[in-house]
């Protein structure tokens, strides 16, 4: 009886270590392997190595299928000057064409959705099929953030003649690279309606404003089981097999529990603090003057400007949102679920049914990026708003 005992226990070791064992190669080889390849480097490799072209950041011809956030194969096509847009466009627009330039960073090029599921396409088909009259084309341009945008613009957008440039900007990343971009140790500098280099371009001490942190009162920074339960991909892989009903995802589900920046590349939490540091303030300012100078450029080189504010999963989804606060220890009280940014855009997305429905209209695995039906809702709440425009 005793020696048996023994091998239950010994058994039960065993099992265990192998049980922890597996779960953790899993979930290692999960974020080595398979998070370049599942979560990223397919979208990644569609980028040029040569950086900005004529369409933008994407490589040209480009004719290949990538997986989706989904597991499913999807078509990406880029034309030769790479834009992702199958069709060919001359510098001079064909008469009775109405020629759009969308420009936007990876929500505009169509993260993980096929060549017929991205706003613009989607956009552009609602249109000729409002009427017969005039032609439009939506050329999709993948220009990263709004300061790369306006040195597009001058290099390579203009010369396409666009009646219009639709900028998509994202409040999380755009409004931060922006920081980095315009900081006095960036890269770049604002002259009038164009971007420069600076001459103060110091890596070492931008990267040090980058990575400053959360204020204390925004962030309990404690740490429970259920953080790291909860941000196994083995736990939410399992959770969803069984087919557990969505109870909300943070942003960046996937990748387990971080402390927050205040000036971070992608979620932008620290854009939604209510009573922000002179820092985030710096970023309104500098955003503002950028906009600024593309509605001087809009005017002097007659096209009009529509600007989109593309809202965060968490202010779209009140279970994404509960989820953000939770795993990142945040205390609601100190954050705001409309930054002032908002009021500066032509078209701003948190009052749209994106935000107002209570179906989820972005990818899974705390993903940023929308899905087709999320693309579909805000095609068609262009087109709604375009129309009269």
């Amino acid at each position: 009886m005793k020696f048996l005992k023994h091998r239950i226990i010994r058994f039960l070791i065993w099992f265990c270590f192998i049980f922890c064992f597996a779960v953790g190669a899993f979930e290692v080889m999960y974020r080595i392997i398979a998070k370049t390849s599942f979560f990223g480097a397919d979208y990644r490799q569609m980028y040029s190595e040569t950086g900005m072209n004529e369409g933008g950041f994407l490589k040209p011809n480009i004719d290949t299928l990538v997986i989706n956030a989904y597991g499913d194969k999807v078509k990406w096509i880029t034309n030769s000057k790479g834009f992702r847009n199958k069709k060919e466009f001359t510098y001079k627009k064909p008469k009775n064409t109405f020629r759009i330039l969308s420009l936007g960073d990876s929500f505009t090029a169509g993260y993980r959705v096929g060549q017929h599921q991205t706003f613009s396409y989607l956009l552009e088909k609602k249109l000729n099929e409002s009427q017969d009259s005039i032609h439009y084309e939506v050329i999709i341009a993948c220009i990263e953030d709004p300061v790369n945008g306006l040195k597009y613009l001058h290099k390579y957008g203009l010369q396409y003649e666009p009646d219009m440039v639709l900028l998509g900007i994202t409040l999380g990343n755009d409004l931060t690279q922006t920081f980095i971009n315009l900081h006095k140790f960036g890269r770049n500098k604002l002259t009038g309606n164009n971007i420069v280099e600076n001459e103060n371009f110091n890596e070492k001490k931008l990267y040090e404003a980058l990575l400053e942190r959360f204020p204390e009162g925004a962030c309990d920074y404690s740490f429970e089981i259920n953080d790291y339960i909860e941000k196994l991909v083995s736990f939410r892989l399992l959770r969803s097999l069984y087919g557990t009903k969505y109870s909300g995802e943070s942003i960046f589900a996937s990748r387990g529990k971080t402390n927050p920046y205040l000036h971070d590349l992608s979620h932008g939490l620290g854009l939604f603090l209510k009573e922000p540091p002179q820092s985030i303030n710096e970023t309104y300012i500098q955003f503002e003057r950028v906009l600024s100078a593309y509605e001087r450029l809009s005017k002097k080189k007659s096209f009009k400007l529509i600007t989109c504010c593309f809202p965060q999963r968490y202010q779209c989804n009140w279970l994404d949102y509960k989820a953000t606060l939770t795993d990142y220890d945040l205390k609601e009280n100190a954050f705001s679920p409309s930054p002032a940014i908002s009021s500066l855009c032509s078209l701003d997305f948190s009052r749209s049914s994106l935000c107002l429905a209570k179906e989820n209209y972005y990818l899974p695995m705390g993903d940023m990026h929308w899905n087709s039906k999320g693309h579909l809702v805000v095609s068609e709440y262009l087109f709604e708003n375009l129309e009269h425009e």
